[in-house]
């Protein structure tokens, strides 16, 4: 039963809202960090300068845990993260 309440603990995804100075080289590591597994990762960048979000996806996914989804939470530049 364990295994199954730590599968319910993993998101489908994850949607990283972050401003567009996100340091992309921390939250690439935090996502290598967590393995690759099935979770889809889409970015929302604001774009204050032109005064637009930018979204888009990464073509590889990751495994998303409660650690990972707290670390990139607090990684710099990211303002939220929201499960999909």
């Amino acid at each position: 039963q364990r295994r199954d309440s730590n599968a319910a603990t993993i998101a489908v995804g994850v949607r990283i809202f972050a401003i567009d100075d996100l340091r992309l080289v921390e939250v690439a590591t935090i996502l290598f960090l967590g393995g690759r597994v099935r979770g889809r990762v889409a970015f929302v960048l604001n774009l204050e300068a032109e005064a637009k979000e930018v979204e888009f996806d990464l073509s590889d996914q990751a495994n998303i845990t409660p650690e990972v989804r707290q670390a990139l939470k607090s990684a710099p530049g990211v303002i939220d993260v929201h499960d999909i």
